[in-house]
């Protein structure tokens, strides 16, 4: 007898300020913070999904979004602990202590929104992807650039259009994918692209590692999910989502965190749908399809098995997933 895995509704966060473009659990999985359309963060606690606090990251007069948020590592070597970090379009990267509100720093990128950000797994080191095509590293001690890989064109040459996802594979490597339908891995010492895979159309929070695979999503009408080996860019699997004649044009993936990547989950436009998918089986398990809006976001909680989903309808959802049902053979 196997047991099969079950999504239960846990609660949903309704956020009627803004579109919800990006969601976070804290390290401890204490708060979910969420990037809104009008250029807010809001805390809300994990326990009961009631708001805790409002982050304004809007710097001049415009309400442009927060376009991607991150919770520093717990294992950073940095004495401050709950250090949120977020990026907007308005080009600008800031530094904020989620449990007091407060600004610790902010860095502008000049005449380029910012539109991902991506901590290393120790926490020493964060990369941005911008409008400019330009993937850019900082230290986190000193908030310095540290390294600038800039546009081109051609194969190993950098990226041809803005950037939606930067992620980071191991501590001197950095994987990146946006509108130019290539995914660049990136040496971060010499600046130059290492592996170049071809093909995935990446709006939105849509590239995960686990062990050697790479999981993309794309904003495409078919072939929207994707696994290659790494680092050689080999396909492993690929999937076209489509309910009835509508396409799931996907915005987010990602692997679950608090059992190394036994799930991974997709959502996106069209269908306005997402996918829970079994990692070893690469099937899905799940779908949520009672969405009336885009998902734009998803994200796993560390340290337990629940899931946070961000819509366009102004929502999160809060889910549960557990192993309950016992099935057997015939």
């Amino acid at each position: 007898m196997d047991q099969e895995r079950v999504i239960e509704h846990e609660r949903t966060i309704v956020d009627l300020d803004a579109n919800v473009f990006a969601v976070k659990w804290s390290m401890d999985d204490s708060q979910i913070a969420t990037a809104g359309s009008n250029g807010t963060i809001k805390i809300y606690s994990a326990a009961t999904g009631n708001w805790i606090r409002t982050l304004n990251c809007r710097i001049g007069i415009d309400a442009l979004p927060v376009t991607s948020i991150q919770f520093r590592p717990l294992i950073s070597q940095a004495k401050t602990k709950h250090v949120l970090v977020a990026t907007t379009a308005e080009g600008y990267i800031i530094h904020w202590h989620s449990t007091s509100g407060k600004i610790l720093h902010t860095i502008g990128v000049e005449n380029s929104q910012v539109l991902s950000v991506n901590y290393d797994s120790e926490g020493k080191y964060f990369a941005v992807g911008c409008e400019d095509m330009h993937v850019r590293v900082y230290d986190e001690s000193t908030k310095t650039l540290i390294s600038d890989m800039l546009p081109g064109e051609g194969e190993r040459s950098g990226h041809g259009n803005r950037i939606f996802k930067v992620r980071w594979f191991g501590d001197q490597t950095v994987i990146s994918g946006g509108w130019d339908n290539n995914v660049l891995i990136w040496d971060v010492r010499t600046r130059r692209v290492q592996k170049c895979i071809y093909g995935p159309h990446i709006c939105g929070d849509a590239i995960d590692v686990k062990g050697n695979e790479l999981l993309t999503g794309s904003y495409t009408n078919n072939d929207q999910i994707q696994i290659w080996t790494l680092p050689n860019g080999e396909n492993v699997f690929t999937s076209t989502l489509r309910n009835e004649n509508k396409p799931c044009m996907l915005y987010a993936a990602q692997y679950s965190k608090f059992d190394s990547g036994a799930i991974f989950a997709v959502g996106g436009s069209g269908s306005n749908e997402a996918y829970f998918y079994d990692s070893l089986t690469l099937r899905p398990f799940a779908v949520l399809s009672n969405l009336t809006k885009s998902v734009y976001g998803i994200d796993f909680a560390n340290t337990s098995n629940r899931a946070a989903i961000c819509s366009g309808d102004d929502t999160v959802r809060v889910f549960e997933i557990s192993k309950s049902r016992i099935v057997s053979e015939a």
